[in-house]
């Protein structure tokens, strides 16, 4: 089934035990691939922490980074690995103001409408010369 990225929001999250500190083959082909689907790797610290190694296991990719307020990991229990999260928010994006001006024509008077419209003289709109004619579709 193909799906369209462009129209839907979507993360890849887990433990790809596939260490994005180093730079390697495997690492540049997993970052080539997520950056072909327009993918931004959150989480930019060690995820696994021992004596020996810190390594980042745990990425979190994500197509819409602009929704994402905050994102990391922490250590909650004496695991080796860290909790990674991010925190969705929705980012209010301030519209400049357009003020639109508009005349109502809800009092007008169309008989005296059509008389204004009648004493106005069209012939220099009828003889205009145009550089490029007009041409109507039949």
């Amino acid at each position: 089934m193909l799906i369209s990225h462009d129209k839907i929001d979507f993360m890849i999250v887990g433990d790809l035990n596939i260490d994005l500190l180093l730079t390697n083959p495997v690492v540049n082909t997993l970052i080539s691939v997520t950056k072909s689907f327009n993918l931004e790797q959150l989480i930019k610290q060690p995820t696994r922490v021992t004596i020996q190694s810190s390594t980042l296991l745990d990425p979190i990719f994500v197509f819409f980074p602009h929704k994402i307020r905050q994102s990391g990991c922490f250590s909650l229990t004496n695991s080796d690995h860290h909790f990674v999260y991010c925190v969705f928010g929705k980012l209010f994006v301030k519209k400049e103001s357009k003020l639109i001006e508009y005349r109502t024509f809800k009092n007008v008077n169309c008989d005296i409408f059509k008389q204004d419209l009648d004493e106005i003289d069209w012939s220099r709109l009828y003889n205009l010369q145009c550089e490029t004619p007009y041409r109507s579709e039949s």
